[in-house]
């Protein structure tokens, strides 16, 4: 196995297109390839961005979470427990980036194989 990182643009919230920064990178891909991709980054390409000055974060979190356990039950305060899409996660997973607050992404782990579909449409021609 052979591991190599590629480089692609920033993308820019609130929505910006994954495939198109990836197929002006250096990337190239043959049979069988495998290209992993953040979270973070599907949820940039989603629009599953929110301007931190539209909304309280803590509201946003328990907006997002199935269940949630308020900070008053963290030590110190510190973060809001979740779980979200069945997984516990800090946070409902949304961190800052820039001036927006970036998702979870929406599209459910299951269903994410037709982002396959889409990068050898788009990206492989």
């Amino acid at each position: 196995m052979n591991i190599e990182p590629f480089v692609i643009e920033t993308l820019i919230p609130p929505k910006d297109d994954l495939f198109e920064k990836i197929k002006k990178s250096s990337l190239s891909l043959e049979e069988y390839d495998v290209v992993a991709i953040s979270s973070k980054v599907v949820s940039l390409s989603e629009g599953r961005c929110v301007p931190k000055g539209g909304k309280n974060k803590d509201n946003l979190i328990k907006e997002e979470s199935e269940f949630f356990l308020d900070r008053e039950h963290s030590p110190h305060g510190a973060v809001i427990h979740t779980l979200k899409n069945g997984i516990l996660i800090p946070s409902s997973g949304i961190d800052p980036f820039g001036e927006h607050y970036v998702l979870c992404p929406g599209t459910p782990p299951k269903k994410r194989r037709k982002y396959s579909d889409v990068a050898k449409e788009r990206v492989c021609g």
